[in-house]
């Protein structure tokens, strides 16, 4: 018997092999890396790595309670009496940073690095208060890009003059697209 398998009759192919230990090392690469993002993660309840506060060996059983209104019938973002989600005032909201009632770690007096977890500041203005989409200056830029993109003389020019105006803007403009020279990308 020149040939010795450990099944005897069956062959696995080329293509069988290679999914199949294609699909080992998927898997053994899974595994590292739910293993080092949970070495990565920290519970902030007791400060230790490996875990999250939801799977907190230390953490009494606790049920969900709105920081608003102190109910366990809803979270905060449900709460009937949240009117802006920037609203402040949680008394039943605890710190993880000083550990009081009455206000969440972003807006903790003794949090200096305030959203930014790991240092960092929004791009736009330099705040720690905020993210960058949710930034204040954000909204000025947004209203004046809105205001400079629509040429406001222009819409009145076209508004007061009759079609012959209109006609012409129309000429210009297929005239500026035809003199524009068509690129060639060579690969």
């Amino acid at each position: 018997m020149p040939h010795s398998s450990k099944h005897p009759g069956s062959k696995i192919t080329k293509e069988e092999r290679r999914a199949k230990y294609t699909k080992i090392a998927r898997d053994r690469k899974q595994k590292e890396r739910t293993r080092l993002k949970e070495s990565q993660t920290t519970c902030f309840h007791c400060r230790k790595h490996g875990h999250s506060l939801a799977q907190c060996p230390d953490k009494p059983q606790s049920v969900q309670l709105c920081f608003k209104c102190g109910s366990t019938e809803h979270g905060l973002w449900q709460c009937p009496k949240m009117k802006d989600k920037n609203d402040s005032d949680l008394p039943f909201a605890k710190c993880f940073v000083c550990h009081k009632e009455g206000h969440l770690s972003r807006q903790c007096p003794q949090n200096t690095k305030g959203i930014y977890v790991n240092g960092g500041s929004c791009r736009l203005c330099g705040s720690t208060e905020h993210r960058a989409t949710d930034c204040p200056d954000n909204d000025k830029k947004k209203k004046k890009k809105r205001s400079d993109s629509v040429d406001e003389v222009e819409v009145e020019e076209l508004l007061e003059q009759p079609n012959e105006r209109l006609d012409a803007k129309v000429v210009e403009k297929k005239a500026a697209t035809a003199n524009k020279k068509r690129r060639v990308v060579k690969f």
